[in-house]
Parts: structure tokens; sequence; C-alpha cells
């Protein structure tokens, strides 16, 4: 609209006093209009609620979620569970989520036992808030289904009973009572937390657990000799596993997953764990670091070890180089498709030569080593050998004043270069999709650094079509590689991506459902 002021809007303009009255009369019939639109908009608003009121009324009764089956509604119940973990008791997310939707929904909800199959059980966070009884029907709701579930004891176990031995009683009762159905059970306690209470525990159908106790508590523990246990994963607490591991009442030979985390076994009490573990498809140990009194490796040789199901290996921590490559010439792996060695230990003159890994494993397509300790040699035989080789994770943090005859030892650079295709030889690793390299110091400028790295990336390319994805995390900044460089490469259908290591401060977490749980 046209305003005879028109000139003078969003200036700092100030009119006179009689502009001032000119402009007080030209807004009267104005002021009055937006009055009779603002009425007409509030009717038209009101009207619209009650129309719009009265439509979602309706379709809410033909809506497909209102005619759904019972049994499909409790299988969408069931697929809101978490997956890669036991559900907790909060109402942020199922089960307890579905039952504050209405009272048709909680009513399918209590009545479907799948639902409340898997629990997460904090027992600080249980005695804290109060939520004893709520536990118990938890476990009473599910009815006669197989159970999941994983338990933290509390750091003052035995001052909560003293306190209240009532209900801290009725819940350890309640899990003793549901324990002939456990199929999958993680226990984490200190020896002082009450483990004791569980004794009683009888899981004929346990076929999944994983401990995280003092070692003295799991030789007094029956639910290891389990029947149908298949997958044991035991974290000691404070001691070595080492002075009980013959004493533990576990079926070895039927065990088809295996894990021993930190402080380790060590390499005799491996071999001799192994021995007797024919069916095992998936083995991870962390291997307990040499001692000056330890037995030398050369006194351990004995005949090999044929794990002729073994699919997965991976030797956690940091672990002496000489303690892999003993392992490695002990054990015969025919079937093996990933090998971890994520970090080994930095030890003065000490390299890992893992000549019979791909002689004896030829069918590793999962390649996870710390460069750090290994020779070139023994790189170069091993990658020609594996021709299945899918994925190739390194890490090198190694420093020249860690190690003396840095000519010989295996990096990064060396590892690309055996990768690039030479015209006058045959392709290492044709299979190749994905190298993911990790901690990466290049000598060299990052200019050049990244030529060299592209400079392999299209060669590799051009010479073979499985190449899909090449991750580098530098130890140091490095300027990005351009977008229109990575577009180019991500056109021929491989994805490039950089970035540099980061050490995030974190906060402990307060008292909450998913305490005790990973993250």
């Amino acid at each position: 609209m046209d305003s005879p002021f028109s000139q003078y809007f969003h200036t700092n303009y100030i009119p006179s006093n009689s502009e001032i009255k000119r402009i007080q009369t030209s807004l009267t019939s104005y002021l009055t209009e937006l009055s009779r639109l603002d009425l007409l908009i509030r009717d038209l608003t009101s009207r619209r609620k009650k129309l719009a009121e009265y439509v979602d009324s309706h379709r809410a009764l033909i809506s497909c979620g209102r005619r759904l089956p019972r049994d499909i509604l409790q299988e969408i119940f069931t697929a809101c569970l978490p997956i890669h973990r036991n559900a907790i008791m909060s109402a942020k997310e199922a089960p307890l989520l579905l039952c504050h939707v209405c009272s048709g929904w909680r009513g399918i909800a209590y009545s479907t036992g799948a639902l409340w199959a898997s629990l997460h059980l904090p027992l600080e966070f249980i005695f804290a808030r109060g939520l004893h009884t709520a536990a118990i029907e938890w476990l009473a709701r599910s009815a006669g289904c197989p159970l999941s579930i994983s338990i933290v004891g509390s750091r003052n176990m035995m001052q909560w009973r003293e306190d209240n031995p009532d209900y801290v009683d009725s819940v350890m009762e309640a899990l003793v009572q549901s324990s002939a159905r456990w199929r999958t059970a993680e226990l984490s306690f200190n020896a002082e937390e009450g483990l004791f209470m569980l004794s009683a525990a009888n899981s004929p159908r346990l076929e999944v657990i994983t401990l995280g106790v003092e070692p003295s508590e799991m030789v007094s523990l029956d639910l290891l000799g389990a029947e149908n246990l298949r997958s044991v994963t035991l974290n000691a607490r404070h001691s070595s596993l080492n002075p009980f591991i013959s004493y533990l009442p576990l079926n070895w030979d039927r065990l088809t997953h295996l894990s021993f985390g930190s402080p380790g076994l060590s390499v005799e009490n491996v071999i001799s764990v192994v021995r007797n573990c024919s069916r095992l498809t998936t083995f991870r140990i962390a291997v307990r670091r040499h001692r000056p009194n330890d037995v030398p490796l050369s006194v351990l040789i004995t005949s090999s070890v044929v794990l002729s199901c073994l699919e997965n290996l991976t030797i956690l921590d940091e672990v002496d180089p000489p303690h892999v490559e003993f392992l490695v010439r002990q054990l015969q792996m025919p079937q093996l498709h990933r090998f971890e060695v994520p970090k080994t230990l930095h030890v003065m003159d000490t390299v890992a030569f893992l000549a019979n890994l791909g002689k004896f494993s030829p069918l590793i397509e999962d390649f996870n080593i710390d460069l750090a300790r290994l020779m070139r040699l023994s790189l170069s035989e091993n990658l020609r050998q594996l021709d299945y080789l899918k994925t190739i994770t390194v890490t090198d943090s190694w420093d020249p004043r860690w190690l003396r005859g840095a000519e010989d030892k295996a990096d990064i650079s060396y590892l690309i270069s055996l990768l690039t295709p030479d015209p006058d030889s045959p392709l290492i690793c044709p299979r190749l999709e994905s190298l993911q390299i990790k901690e990466w110091v290049s000598t060299s400028s990052d200019k050049d650094s990244q030529s060299y790295l592209l400079e392999f990336a299209h060669r590799r390319l051009d010479a073979s079509t499985n190449f899909r994805r090449l991750a580098v995390t530098y130890g140091a900044y490095v300027e990005p590689i351009s977008s229109t460089v990575l577009q180019s490469f991500a056109a021929r259908g491989l994805v490039i991506t950089t970035s540099s290591t980061a050490h995030p401060l974190e906060r402990s977490p307060a008292v909450m459902p998913w305490t005790g749980l990973e993250h």
C-alpha cells in the first residue's frame, strides 16, 4: 500500500508535530480493519479447531492401528526393544514406554511375555529408587519365556541388605527363581557385593554368560557348568585368573565362543585351554604380559593345536610381540576369517614374525594388526598369501626411540607400497574392499603424505573394482583433502575419509537405569 511517508520507512527520520497528526489520522481506518480481521481470524480458527477435532476423532476410529490384530501388535511391541543390550527400567523406552500410551496398549504389553524377557538390573539403582517391587513384577510378566538378564552389583550391597533386608532378599529370591529360564546372563560383582546370594541359581537353559567377578567366585559358580552353555566371557575383576583356570567347572569341549579379558592368561594356559576347545569358532583373549620369572617361550613349545572350527581370533590389550608370534606358530586355524591384534606392547628390540599365519590360515578376510611390532618380511609374506582378504585395519603408533633396527620394521608407508599395484607383479590382496589406517604419524609434509595416499587410491581403483573404502586417522593434525577430490573418488565408488585423533574428557555418569551398560 502506498503512503506519503514511505520514503522515510526504515530510516532515522523524526516526523514533525503536524506530520505525526497526519499519520495518526491516516491510521484510523487501517486499525479498524485490523480489528475486524483479527475477530474474523479468531472465529475461523475456532471453527477450524472444531472441524479438525471432529475429523481427527472419526479418523482415529478407522485408523489401521486400532484394527491391528493383537498378535501383530505384540510383534510390533517386541520389535521396539533394544537390540544390542537388555531393556532397562525406564519410561523413556520400551517396554515401559508402551505402557504409557493407553490402557489398551498397557493391557497388551503386560500380557506379552516376550516383551519382558530381557532386563538390565543395576542393583544400586533399583535399591536407591525403591524399585524392588517393579523388578519382581517385571520378571513375573516374562511368564515362561527364556530370559536375557544382566545384573550389576551394588557397591554397598551388604549395607542395603542390613538396612532393608525384606526387599533386597525379595529381589535376589526372584532372580534365583527365574534363573531356570535364563538363556543369556551377564553378572558383574565385586567380591563383597553379594554374588553368593545367587549361588542357588540353576540355569539349565543357559547358553551365553558374561562374568565380571573375582576368579575365586567363578570357581564356585555352578552356572558355568550349564549343559547348554556355548558362549563364555570371563573378565577377572582384580586378580589373575591363571591359578584358577583348571578349576573352572566349564564343559570346554562344548564351547563355541570364548573370551578372556584383563588381566589375561599366560601363554601356557592359553594353549592348555584351546587344546580342550575343539568346537571353538570365536576366541578373544587378553594375554598376560611377560614377567621375569615366567617360563621362557622356547621351553613351552609343544605339538601344534589344530582349531578346525575357529573363525575369529582376537588378542586383546597390549601384548608382547613374542607372545603373538608364539600363539600363531602353535595354533593351526584353517577356517580363520578374522585375525585381530590391535595393540602390542612397546618393548625395546621386540618384533613379531607371523610367517605361519597366511600359510595355515589362507581364508582370512578381516586383518587387524598393530604394525609397530611387525617385521616387513612378515607383513609381505602374509599379505601375499591372503588372497581372500577384504578388510585391513592397521595401527602404527611407533616411535623411533622405542625400537632399534627400524629398517626391518613394517610401517604404513611400507604397507601402502605393498598394496599399490605393480604392472610387473601380481596384485596383492585382489579382493581388498576396505583399508583403515589409525594413528598415522607421517614423516613427510601434509601435501606429500596426501599425494602419496591419493596416488595409491588412484592406482588401486585402476587395478581393482573391489576397493570401496579408505579411512585414515592421523596422529597429528593434517589439512583435510578437498571435497572436489573426494567427490571425484566417490564417483568411482571409493569413499575416502580422513580425521585426527581426539581425546574428549568423559564425565562419570549418574546412577541411572543404564548404569553398567556399555555405551
